[in-house]
């Protein structure tokens, strides 16, 4: 008898953890890791990191500078230069002759900037057109850069104060073009095997030989 209600006692003890086992709340999912969300995260922002700038806007910023610009250089009198605005603490002269070929260069280089900025709208955005664009500003920026540097030794200060505004803004774009080629090279090759004008861009980014045109139009008296 007592084995009996032993055997009872026993199997009411079992079922009753089997309904306390039932009764108790599923246990919540386990949430996604945190590692995982934090590397998708990153991904998404490398791939923003790497996205090309906005070319339109980029070319629209360009006609803009380039329509300012060119009537400041038409406008520009160096044969009028002499002894500059800053204290005339310049004791050099300056060969106008060779400062005024520097200039017309300047003006002709300029001048072909707006048909390249359309050859790249009718290209839509090729690297070649791109880059041939990025090329030719480079030559202007560097230009303008030296010009102003005489306009400030030797010009008028709203000279200066021109040529050296016209030289941020196209720089600014010159930037905006470089990191455009460069992301869609890397795009039509990314195994790393840059095209030539790739390549050229890199070293022109790269040389620390820079022109200075006001070094050719300066002379000793």
């Amino acid at each position: 008898m007592k084995s009996v209600l032993a055997v009872i006692f026993a199997l009411s003890l079992n079922l009753a953890t089997l309904n306390l086992a039932a009764q108790a709340p599923k246990a919540s999912p386990t949430p996604a890791s945190s590692s995982s969300t934090a590397s998708v995260s990153s991904s998404g922002a490398t791939q923003e990191a790497t996205k090309a700038p906005d070319l339109p806007a980029t070319l629209s910023e360009a006609e803009n500078l380039i329509t300012a610009t060119n009537p400041d250089l038409a406008g520009l009198r160096t044969d009028k230069w002499s002894a500059g605005w800053k204290g005339g603490w310049a004791k050099k002269g300056v060969n106008k002759q060779q400062l005024s070929q520097t200039l017309e260069a300047l003006r002709t280089m300029s001048g072909q900037l707006p048909a390249m900025v359309v050859d790249v709208r009718t290209a839509h955005g090729s690297v070649g057109s791109a880059f041939k664009l990025y090329n030719q500003l480079t030559q202007v920026t560097e230009a303008l850069d030296s010009l102003s540097e005489a306009a400030q030794n030797y010009g008028k200060k709203e000279d200066y104060t021109k040529l050296s505004g016209d030289y941020v803004g196209l720089q600014r774009v010159r930037a905006n073009l470089s990191a455009y080629v460069e992301q869609r090279a890397s795009v039509v090759d990314p195994r790393g095997n840059v095209s030539a004008a790739s390549s050229a861009l890199a070293a022109k980014k790269d040389d620390p030989a820079k022109k200075t045109v006001a070094r050719h139009v300066v002379k000793k008296k």
